[in-house]
């Protein structure tokens, strides 16, 4: 925001230390609460940009530098001002000035923590693979060799309804890496280090559901490599020993920031700490959607023995039903991704379809006809009796509820 500070309070629903940015660098699927300071003269308009992060596009990737812009209004009718900085720019290294890759790890708690000592230490090390599938090129992302690959069927309800997870798992051998359903059992109420490792340039934002992650360490390989180190040039190989560099798993950490979703900066770590302390089946994936749905995801599954989750009632709505296909839970092992000859999509599809009477259709069709003549009838009405200053109003009034 052009001439203004902006003051970070809370990052993932955490308070933290007031923190006063020039701009700020959101992962995809973070969230940020800031304060802006209204400081500025009252007589003149400022802009606000939006912009995707030079480190989230990868190396020699032709992609535009889309940018979306708005403005500051104190008073309507103002001159706007011509903005000190503009996104992408760059210092005199040819170094982009508004792209800070390990920013929110800056972001203190409130109050000074320290992460308990953990009883496991788990790596993650993921980076893309190029494989065939069906006879064509396919960038896909493996995490600790594998890529993610879902359970035949949704895994938690599925397992109260009596199948094993050996049957529910989805694992097809591929050319270049096997891609299968990747689950990592939790003991419930244990303290585990993650150790996230990134082997490419391209910066990647995760995000793990149901749990809150203390963030202990972050930063590049660079410092910790030279011409005679096993762990290779900018990154790290098989031979690396990461555990020299890092501080031992079972002792207390400070803790930097707390969150859910964060970023691992490319060719570089991230390690957090947190506790396992809610039974279930929580997705531990990246944000960035194709690469998730090209298998940079896994599973943390805790398991549940003080009986905190209840099992689903007998009526309870579910995408597949073993009872009325009558599928029994060993037969499962054959299936690919379906329950019988009919697919869990074509079976929703079915279920609503058998909704779609010519009652609904016409009701439907009629309500939305009618939405759409008020729509036109009151932005006619609205131009016709505020003339030019109707766009003005409403950018103002957007401008003022944003803010």
């Amino acid at each position: 925001m052009d001439r203004h500070k902006l003051i970070i309070v809370t990052r993932d629903g955490h308070e933290t230390k007031h923190h006063k940015v020039d701009f700020l660098t959101i992962a995809v699927g973070q969230r940020m609460d800031v304060i802006l300071e209204c400081d500025q003269k009252q007589d003149y308009n400022y802009h606000l940009f939006v912009s995707i992060p030079e480190n989230y596009i990868p190396k020699g990737a032709v992609v535009p530098k889309i940018t979306a812009t708005a403005l500051i209004v104190y008073k309507p009718g103002a001159q706007s001002l011509l903005p000190q900085k503009m996104p992408h720019s760059h210092d005199e290294n040819g170094n982009p000035v508004d792209d800070y890759p390990v920013f929110e790890y800056d972001l203190r708690p409130l109050t000074p923590m320290l992460a308990p000592p953990a009883t496991k230490r788990i790596f993650i090390d993921f980076s893309v693979v190029w494989t065939t599938r069906k006879e064509m090129p396919l960038e896909e992302w493996a995490v600790n060799g594998q890529t993610f690959h879902g359970t035949k069927l949704p895994l938690l309800p599925a397992t109260y309804a009596g199948y094993k997870l050996k049957d529910l798992i989805n694992h097809e051998p591929g050319s270049g890496v096997d891609r299968t359903t990747i689950i990592e059992d939790l003991e419930w109420g244990e303290i585990y280090e993650v150790v996230m490792i990134n082997r490419e340039l391209q910066q990647h934002p995760w995000h793990l559901h149901g749990h809150d992650l203390w963030f202990i360490d972050v930063g590049p390989f660079d410092p910790y490599i030279n011409e005679t180190d096993e762990c290779g040039q900018r990154t790290i190989n098989a031979t690396c020993d990461v555990t020299r560099f890092l501080e031992p798993y079972d002792a207390p950490a400070a803790v930097l920031t707390v969150g859910d979703s964060f970023t691992v900066p490319g060719y570089g770590y991230t390690v957090f700490r947190f506790r396992a302390n809610n039974p279930g089946v929580w997705f531990f994936h990246c944000h960035v959607e194709w690469h998730l749905a090209l298998g940079m995801a896994m599973i943390f599954r805790t398991n549940d023995p003080h009986n905190y989750m209840s099992p689903p009632p007998k009526d309870y709505a579910q995408c597949f039903d073993p009872v009325s296909d009558g599928v029994q839970p060993e037969q499962i092992a054959n299936a690919d991704v379906v329950v019988d000859k009919v697919s869990m999509v074509d079976r929703s599809i079915h279920k609503v379809g058998s909704l779609w009477t010519p009652t609904v259709k016409i009701a439907l069709i009629s309500a939305l006809m009618g939405s759409v003549v008020t729509f036109f009838v009151t932005r006619m009405t609205n131009k016709a009796s505020t003339g030019e200053k109707t766009e003005s109003v409403r950018k103002n009034s957007l401008l003022r509820v944003s803010l």
